[in-house]
This record gives structure tokens, C-alpha cells and sequence, in this order.
């Protein structure tokens, strides 16, 4: 008898199960996470809670797209170069008469295009004047799990690539070339659950490491591999578009997490399994701001 009750007292040391996270289910059953659905760690019994939870959810972050703000609290990398005795007033001063005249182009892409300055020279005052290092990206191999941790839709439209990975510091460096957008970089961070170290690169070595991944010919010839795990959309949509396209996609590729993050004018959906992700870029086209241009021929 005595034993008969050390048993049925017992009770094993059991996550509990917790119902469906979308609040307009009416199925109220418990879910055993192996067989969960799950919207920003939010766990849901069906594809359909799912989209659910992700229209809600994107209906809340589409009003948030926008471009990124040329920022204004740097000193302009002309009179920075000047500053520094790395050019002269007069070569400043018709690099930019010639922009003003062409009315479009960087600064910088006027200077080396008019001999005024080098490549690397533009590299390092760039990095001067956003205080980051300059990583040698030409020189340096990447392995193609690290190449795409980002999407290369948001590696195209923000001028950056993934460089380096520091695992002990769970860091990843990624090199620039014309700028940086600090809340894009953050939202970025929150994505992938690492720190992102910004740094610049030369634009030649950046454009080629992104033509790799568009699968153009570069200068040598050599053919990159297109991202096979991304899909891109440049077209107006709405939160149900959007979750419609996510819930397709997820169920599909067998993967039952996601989530969203906004970066500036782009929307970025990982749908995400146990080895295994997929990524979903929206893009709202605004007109470009100043903050990008063209990069160094």
C-alpha cells in the first residue's frame, strides 16, 4: 500500500504544455513543441495560426519601412580628406563641380575617376570618418556558410558583406562600402542572434564578393553561385500577402519557425528548421537616399 502510493505520487519533471500563442484560436489544445508551429517563439497548433500570427505581426512592422536618413552629424569625406593632407582644396573643389554637373555619383567614385585620390586612399577615409577599421577583404577568403548569413538581397541593397566570423566572440564582421546603417545593422543583430562589427573594405573587393552571390561574371570570368535558400520581392504587398507568402513557403520546406525584422526599407522573414533556413526579403521601394550611390569603378 505504501509503495502503491510513492507511485502515484509521483509526477516526472515535465516540460508543461502550453496552448496555442494565437488568440483567436478555438482549439485550446496543448502542444507538445515537436510538433509546434511557432511565429517569433510564439508556439502555434497550424499552418493557419501561423499565418495568423505572422499577418499580426507584420501589420505592425510594414508602416515602419523606410529609407534610411543620410546621416548629418559626420564631417563630409572631402573636407575630411583635406583635413588630413591627403588632398588638396582645388582637387576637392572640382571633383565637385564635376558631380554637380553629372548629378549623380559619390564623391569619392569623382575623386578616383578624376586621379585625385586612390581606392584605398577613399577606403581609409572612409573608415576615419565613421571611426572603423579598414579589413582587407581582397586578401581574405570567406567560407560560404559565412557569405550567406545575410541575405543577399540586403547584402546588395545596404553595400555590405559578411567578411569574417569570430565564433569565440560570436561576432560577425561585415564589410562596407559606402556607409552604414546603423538601425539596419541592430535589426540584423536581433535577427541572427550575434554582434555585427562594421568595417570597410575596398569597393572593388566588396562589388566582387556581391557579384559572387548573384551568380554575375566578374572581371576574371569566374561565375558566382546564386543564394539558393533566398527569395526576394520588390513589389507592393500587404500583411496578408505577406503571411500568405511566408505560410507557403514554410510549409513547403518543412520549417515550422519564424520571424520578421524590419531594415530600413526592407522586411526580412527567416523561416528557420533544425539545420536548415530559409529567408523571405520584401522590399518597399522609396526613392534612394544620398546615404548610397554608386561604388568605385
Amino acid at each position: 500500500m505504501h509503495l502503491r502510493f510513492e507511485l502515484s505520487a509521483w509526477r516526472p519533471n515535465l516540460p508543461p504544455l502550453r496552448p496555442c500563442g494565437n488568440p483567436d484560436c478555438l482549439q485550446h489544445r496543448p502542444l507538445p513543441r515537436a510538433l509546434a508551429w511557432q511565429w517569433d517563439g510564439r508556439r502555434l497548433c497550424s499552418p493557419e495560426c501561423f499565418a495568423a500570427a505572422a499577418e499580426a505581426d507584420c501589420a505592425r512592422l510594414l508602416p515602419a519601412l523606410a529609407p534610411a536618413p543620410a546621416p548629418r552629424h559626420r564631417m563630409p569625406l572631402g573636407l575630411l580628406m583635406v583635413e588630413q593632407g591627403f588632398l588638396a582644396a582645388e582637387d576637392l573643389r572640382r571633383a565637385l563641380a564635376a558631380q554637380q554637373q553629372a548629378g549623380a555619383g559619390r564623391i569619392g567614385y569623382w575623386l578616383t575617376r578624376l586621379g585625385f585620390a586612390s581606392e584605398s586612399q577613399i577606403t581609409a577615409a572612409l573608415a576615419r570618418q565613421w571611426g572603423c577599421s579598414v579589413f582587407p577583404l581582397a586578401e581574405t577568403a570567406c567560407e560560404p556558410a559565412v557569405s550567406r548569413l545575410l541575405p543577399r538581397a540586403l547584402q546588395v541593397g545596404f553595400g555590405l558583406v559578411p567578411a569574417h566570423f569570430a565564433a569565440a566572440r560570436r561576432t560577425l564582421f561585415v564589410a562596407c562600402r559606402d556607409g552604414i546603417v546603423r538601425s539596419a545593422l541592430y535589426a540584423m543583430e536581433r535577427m541572427l542572434g550575434l554582434t555585427l562589427e562594421p568595417c570597410f573594405a575596398d569597393a572593388s573587393a566588396v562589388d566582387a564578393r556581391l557579384a559572387a552571390l548573384s551568380g554575375v561574371r566578374d572581371a576574371a570570368g569566374q561565375a558566382g553561385e546564386a543564394l539558393p535558400n533566398e527569395a526576394s520581392f520588390d513589389s507592393p504587398f500587404s500583411a496578408a500577402e505577406l503571411a500568405a507568402c511566408a505560410r507557403g513557403y514554410a510549409v513547403k520546406l518543412r520549417l515550422r519557425s519564424a520571424r520578421a525584422v524590419t531594415c530600413s526599407e526592407y522586411l526580412w522573414v527567416r523561416c528557420a528548421g533544425v539545420e536548415t533556413h530559409f529567408d523571405l526579403v520584401f522590399h518597399r521601394p522609396h526613392r534612394r537616399m544620398a546615404a548610397f550611390g554608386p561604388g568605385l569603378p
